[in-house]
């Protein structure tokens, strides 16, 4: 299988990695080499994927025989004896189907707006309609035909 990480978590890892870097950049003195919108919008990103790991982390997986097939499964940060980016690239995964997508379904691998969209609908208040999607650019959606795995081992 190949494994690739979701959108958000290699936002959010580049995110950390930079924020990182300027910390560096930060004891030479001098000009800071961003502004602050560009350390919020950094900051954003890092929240946004320990947001999405919260829940597990989720991993996206096609066949290596070229197949339409796409599995999705969700990680479980505590259960990895790797860094999370080592799991990007060509394993061999011994899991268990938990379920099928039905045909046209399709699943948001990860979808922070939707509780905010369930509490619009539960408040009274919110009768003016709000946007609630993510940008089309930080979305993951999976359509069938595909599965959810539970992962039993990965190993390359």
């Amino acid at each position: 299988m190949n494994i690739s990480p979701t959108f958000i978590g290699v936002l959010a890892d580049f995110a950390r990695s930079s924020k990182d870097l300027l910390d560096l950049a930060k004891l030479f003195p001098g000009q800071s080499p961003v502004d602050q919108k560009t350390l919020d919008a950094i900051d954003g990103f890092q929240l946004l994927g320990k947001m999405e790991s919260e829940k597990g982390i989720p991993i996206k997986m096609k066949p290596l025989n070229g197949t339409d097939y796409t599995f999705v499964a969700y990680l479980n940060p505590v259960d990895l004896r790797v860094p999370r980016d080592r799991l990007v690239g060509d394993f061999t995964v011994f899991c268990k189907v938990q379920r099928k997508f039905k045909d046209n379904e399709k699943l948001d691998l990860f979808n922070p707006l939707g509780a905010l969209k369930h509490i619009q609908r539960i408040s009274k208040q919110s009768r003016r309609s709000t946007k609630t999607d993510l940008p089309r650019e930080l979305r993951d959606t999976i359509k069938a035909p595909a599965a959810v795995i539970i992962p039993l081992a990965i190993y390359r």
